[in-house]
């Protein structure tokens, strides 16, 4: 989920002073930007003594070069489903999960305990699951606005925000020309391209994961962002919307992955066992406004949470919605590619 608020200095302050009470048992994790609630770091190294060094990202461009450049590797590593699916293919980046060290598995809801990218869970462990859709300040608009809004219109010329990931853009520009998000079709990938070009002179800016701070700035008045960071600023005003777009969008999961020759495999099981205990996940689901794959913290939470269409979607939806599958090299070097056309047109 930037994608989520950066943890603030008190928190930060707090993990130097705990650092301390054990300076050789540590974790070094790498997440999206604010994916933790304010005191999941701070908590679990009051109880344990652990050192975290936490790195951030805002897309999937920064996490891979931040992945493959570590050295040491990071012991715990939060991804998309899609960045779990390739790096298995790729093999050798991955370490197979021990969940005899993650007792409170048990709280998973069962649907997430396989998955079409992970089938036996090998690799990976469900952290939250949601949707990409549409912010936007209700006074600026007369009805709810669609894919069309932010991708094939003049209506709000310079007052749009697009992501900093060009596959995500390229992949909703697809679903608004009645394509699918996974096309193996050049012809069509360089359709939606073509969309971007032209639509990009009313762009403002292609967001790094901000969008929602740049709503509520004032600086724009509609993005494309993530359910759980709109839900974040819409608890602050009542101006502000999140819509799944009518067209359909991404439907995903980010998961929870021990690199290949982590340093601290105990220590990293350890941390993962923590983040699915009831109170832990509770505050997690609290703060970052996601839906949970944890049953039992679902089974604690209110009805504002559990009956919030922008968190859990409904059937008929979900039925829009597409999962991103891994569709090979060659697709992704036309991506990128079709990226750094529109950045240069």
């Amino acid at each position: 989920m930037n994608r989520r608020l950066f943890l603030s200095v008190w928190v930060l302050s707090m993990l130097n002073a705990y650092a301390k009470q054990n300076p050789h048992k540590r974790l070094k994790i790498l997440n999206y930007e604010d994916y933790f609630s304010k005191t999941t770091l701070s908590d679990y190294m009051l109880q344990t003594g652990i050192d975290i060094s936490l790195e951030t990202y805002g897309s999937d461009t920064e996490m891979t070069a931040k992945f493959l450049a570590s050295n040491p590797r990071y012991d715990l590593v939060f991804m998309s489903d899609l960045n779990v699916e390739r790096y298995i293919r790729l093999g050798d980046l991955l370490s197979p999960l021990d969940k005899t060290l993650i007792p409170n598995i048990s709280h998973i809801d069962k649907d997430f305990l396989t998955a079409e990218f992970d089938p036996s869970r090998r690799y990976s462990l469900p952290y939250f699951w949601g949707t990409l859709g549409i912010g936007y300040r209700k006074s600026a608009f007369k009805s709810v606005p669609s894919l069309k809004d932010l991708l094939d219109s003049d209506q709000h010329s310079g007052r749009i925000a697009l992501l900093a990931d060009g596959a995500t853009n390229i992949q909703m520009a697809l679903k608004y020309l009645g394509f699918s998000l996974n096309t193996t079709k050049k012809e069509e990938i360089e359709q939606a391209t073509e969309l971007l070009k032209d639509q990009k002179k009313h762009i403002k800016t292609f967001a790094a994961d901000n969008g929602q701070d740049l709503l509520k700035r004032g600086e724009v008045d509609i993005v494309l962002e993530w359910n759980g960071d709109m839900l974040q600023l819409i608890d602050e005003s009542d101006d502000f919307a999140f819509v799944v777009p009518n067209e359909g969008t991404l439907l995903w999961e980010d998961c929870i992955v021990i690199p290949a020759r982590a340093a601290h495999i105990k220590e990293a099981h350890e941390f993962i066992n923590y983040l699915y205990s009831e109170k832990t996940g509770i505050l997690l689901a609290e703060y970052l406004q996601y839906a949970t794959p944890n049953a039992t913290v679902k089974s604690k939470m209110p009805k504002s949470y559990l009956q919030n269409p922008a968190i859990f979607p409904s059937e008929e939806t979900v039925k829009k919605c597409e999962k991103l599958k891994y569709t090979g090299a060659t697709v992704k070097a036309w991506y990128d590619q079709a990226w750094s056309d529109i950045l240069s047109s």
